[in-house]
């Protein structure tokens, strides 16, 4: 019995939004991200947030600050498989699509989350995208 309730509590921490070290503020904006964060199709891999508010008008969206430091698994399991990626020698970036203009766009535009990662696959600069070179809106 012990042993199931254990299980329990390791699936339970093991699920949850929480990321050591970091601040307040970005576990409030983990847990916001974990309610509001969504794909909108999945085979395209297009991201939203849920109601899809014109996010780059509420500093609640948008907390990049808070993705520098974390890893690519932890990104991964927050935000889901990136849309589309680009490896350079020492860095990757990798964006994650709010439209299908971004997905066409070979250089950065659109609606879209861009995450730059070092060579050890840490977040060195995160940032958002409004509109850009998108037309859908």
């Amino acid at each position: 019995m012990r042993f199931i309730i254990i299980i329990g509590l390791l699936i339970s921490f093991g699920c949850s939004s929480k990321i050591r070290n970091a601040s307040d503020d970005c576990q409030k904006y983990f847990v916001f991200l974990e309610q509001n964060w969504q794909v909108n199709d999945t085979e395209k891999l297009i991201y939203g947030f849920r109601g899809n508010p014109e996010y780059w008008k509420d500093d609640k969206y948008i907390k990049s600050d808070c993705f520098v430091g974390l890893t690519k698994k932890q990104i991964n399991k927050l935000l889901g498989k990136p849309s589309k990626s680009f490896a350079f020698y020492d860095f990757e970036m990798v964006y994650y699509c709010f439209s299908e203009g971004c997905l066409r766009a070979l250089k950065p535009g659109g609606k879209e989350l861009v995450i730059n990662y070092d060579k050890n696959g840490v977040v060195t600069l995160a940032y958002f995208n409004p509109v850009g070179v998108d037309t859908d809106h």
